[in-house]
């Protein structure tokens, strides 16, 4: 970092400050490689999160190893304060303890440097580095999961990061033409030369032009390098802007420039924080040139409830499992998420792997979210094999060596039958029997039992029919525990896959309701319902022939209350489960599915390996697919532990599309222009989607799916500032000039 002489006394103040305030536990504590954490299993000071492991904090796969081993980027963990009200989160005499009183949990950035692409890609070292540009590399400082650059190095000074091309990326711009970098940037070509080897073009903010030059391609570095300062933030002349014209071209029709390297920040969005500032219910304990200490500013009580979020700050929430999901009957599960109920495409990714250390490689629900996952049963996940399981299996004899070892841990071929998918289906109990507390005699006799096998198929939540993993119909709804769907006559609702209940007439009694079930408008079944207070009468279910067998369970529902009112007469439906009868697989070996190929098909479990070989394209901006939406991201090579092998972990891309309405009013309101942001390299958007219906679901749908969400209230104590991001100095550092 650039330090100024008369900075450094207060600089190592701060840091003997923020080590005053974290315990030395804090720092001694290993990063331990989980999401979900069994707070019966786990101490308090155990509860650790980074890059690695949490998806809402800024990830570069490159910086896997500094993560973990230099405590680069971001942390939360929880620590513990002696004579606070409650006593810690995860131990054994109170694991069901959900309170994390103020001051408790952290949340620590430390700034980490990269080198710019002008620099590493065309292996300048610092004295082929133009003057203006200032150093070989710059210092980023992830800021609530989003992207910033601690402005000459200092972490109490952040910009935005708008655009950081990618190292292989390269833009043709013709002249006339505007490239939007993002946040109303753009760079204009105005005219190329009569001979082609120069280039005339400005940078604008919001049409309104800021710098221009005039770059001549004549093969050295520092003509060909464009760079812009300006006085922002708490400084003067600093830099905010470079790109590398690579080529220039005059032809005939067009003549345009290539743009490279190119790196930009927004002197706009700039944040000078003090000690004791309040950000997204966090107070800032810690501000320092060299890195940030925050802690929660009011208490935290989390809902123990696996479809409850505790939010704790804008966009991060606690999500939990049930009472006593935790070993041995003790505690709950807990992770934090990252909400992601905004249109945009997510990224979910797997617990990265290092060739140069691994062994073997294993993702189960617990560790790639990309698979069906409920916080229910996380523990089953982890010590029973249930649900979905990737894992590479060295084949004896096969072409190449196997992913992970000592002696080979850059290769990058898995030969086909390796990569092994197994299933294995597991119990899940229907909510009409958990919820009313039934015993299995006490389960009506066309329901056939007390539970259902979930048997997630490539991500998606299907069931093994009569408990046949051989026959999977999707599922299509699962009405959560405590969720109640009101119904009036005349009206439907919408069940997802076309299935609808149609309420017909509620009696004028108001004790009996008749509706039926349609499929794409289609009458499926009808029934009258008599709520006389027994189980029996008031639950609805319905059975066909479809897959591979006749009169087989697809759809059930429970109606608690009816009423007819003066005006308006309805139903209460509960503890609805519906599997769709025409989004039936029925597997046998051999079959082929997305590029694997069924080695063994049972009724308690399937398991595929890859029918051809994979070569994974080690670059940290290339996606190895091996499903149709499953893909391996890697680091470059040599970004393994010690400079060898690779890092590596199995990913999907989840599209989460804006409401029609939305959509078409956002395309009148901004027709005449488009915003094309291009993500800064390496970084991994995080995303899922939440929905009334079973679909693809990851984390947020777990166990519990809710017909309409209850409508989750944020802590209290954290204001509504999204928008807001930074730092403070500590309140006896030297202020800059």
């Amino acid at each position: 970092m650039k330090f100024k002489f008369s900075k450094m006394i207060a600089v190592a103040v701060a840091g003997l400050m923020l080590l005053t305030l974290l315990s030395p536990s804090a720092f001694a504590v290993a990063i331990t490689r989980t999401i979900s954490y069994d707070t019966s299993e786990t101490s308090s000071s155990g509860l650790v999160w980074d890059a690695t492991t949490f998806e809402g904090f800024y990830y570069s796969v490159n910086k896997n190893v500094n993560y973990l081993n230099d405590g680069w980027g971001e942390r939360l963990y929880f620590q513990d304060e002696e004579g606070s009200d409650n006593g810690p989160l995860g131990n054994d005499e109170d694991p069901d303890n959900n309170i994390i009183d103020d001051g408790e949990l952290i949340y620590e950035i430390t700034p980490y440097t990269s080198t710019y692409k002008l620099v590493s890609e065309l292996g300048l070292d610092a004295e082929d580095v133009p003057a203006d540009v200032g150093g070989t590399c710059y210092y980023e400082t992830p800021w609530f999961g989003a992207p910033y650059v601690a402005v000459e190095g200092d972490a109490t000074q952040l910009a935005k990061l708008v655009y950081k091309q990618g190292g292989s990326d390269k833009k043709n711009v013709k002249a006339g033409e505007n490239w939007d970098l993002g946040c109303g940037y753009s760079l204009e070509v105005k005219q190329v030369d009569v001979e082609g080897n120069k280039v005339w073009f400005s940078l604008c903010k919001d049409g309104e032009e800021l710098e221009d030059g005039i770059i001549d391609v004549d093969g050295t570095v520092e003509s060909q390098t464009f760079v812009a300062r300006a006085d922002f933030g708490d400084d003067s002349d600093q830099l905010y802007f470079m790109t590398y014209v690579e080529q220039v071209f005059q032809g005939s029709v067009d003549s345009l420039a290539v743009f490279r390297y190119t790196w930009l920040i927004d002197t706009e969005d700039v944040f000078l924080i003090s000690s004791d500032d309040v950000y997204q219910g966090f107070n800032v304990d810690v501000a320092a040139e060299d890195g940030l200490v925050l802690s929660n500013d009011d208490s935290i009580t989390i809902d123990v409830e696996d479809d409850q979020k505790t939010y704790f700050t804008d966009s991060w929430y606690f999500q939990p499992s049930d009472e006593n999901k935790g070993s041995s009957g003790n505690g709950y599960i807990l992770y934090p998420a990252v909400d992601k109920s905004q249109p945009g495409t997510y990224t979910v990714r797997g617990m990265p792997a290092d060739t140069a250390l691994a062994s073997s490689l294993d993702w189960n629900p617990a560790t790639f979210r990309g698979f069906y996952y409920s916080i229910n049963k996380n523990a089953n996940y982890l010590n029973d094999g249930w649900g979905e399981r990737l894992y590479f299996q060295d084949e004896e004899g096969s072409d190449n060596g196997p992913l992970g070892n000592d002696e080979d841990p850059d290769n990058n071929i898995i030969d086909d039958g390796e990569l092994i998918y197994a299933i294995t289906p597991y119990t899940s109990t229907y909510k009409l029997v958990s919820e009313l507390g039934l015993d299995a005699e006490d389960v009506p006799a066309d329901v056939g039992g007390t539970c259902y096998y979930e048997t997630p198929w490539f991500s998606v939540p299907y069931v093994a029919v009569e408990g046949d993993a051989t026959q999977l119909a999707k599922l299509v709804y699962k009405q959560g525990g405590s969720d109640k769907k009101n119904v009036r006559a005349g009206e439907s609702w919408d069940l997802g896959s076309g299935y609808s209940i149609n309420v017909n007439q509620v009696d004028v009694d108001g004790n009996k309701v008749w509706f039926s079930l349609c499929k794409d408008g289609e009458e499926l079944e009808d029934g009258i319902i008599d709520v006389d207070g027994t189980v029996k009468s008031q639950t609805f279910v319905a059975r066909a022939d479809f897959g591979d067998d006749s009169d087989q369970l697809y759809f059930m529902t429970y109606v608690e209350q009816v009423f007819q009112g003066s005006v308006d007469s309805l139903a209460v439906f509960r503890y609805t489960w519906l599997i769709d009868t025409e989004d039936v697989f029925l597997i046998s070996s051999d079959d082929v599915y997305q590029g694997f190929n069924v080695d063994v098909a049972a009724e308690d479990g399937l398991v595929l390996s890859n029918d051809d070989s994979i070569t994974i394209d080690v670059e940290d901006d290339q996606k190895t697919y091996f499903t149709d939406s499953w893909y391996f991201q890697s680091s470059d090579e040599d970004k393994g532990t010690g400079g060898n092998g690779y890092i590596l972990y199995p990913a999907s891309d989840i599209t989460l599309e804006a409401p029609e309405d939305e959509a078409e009013s956002e395309e009148v309101a901004e027709s005449d222009e488009t915003e094309v942001i291009e993500p800064a390299e390496d970084e991994s958007a995080e995303g899922e989607s939440g929905d009334e219906q079973v679909k693809a679901e990851s984390e947020e749908e777990d166990e519990s799916e809710a017909s309409e969400p209850a409508s989750e209230e944020k802590s209290p104590g954290f204001g509504l500032l999204t928008a807001i991001f930074g730092i403070s100095a500590v309140c006896f550092l030297v202020r800059r000039k």
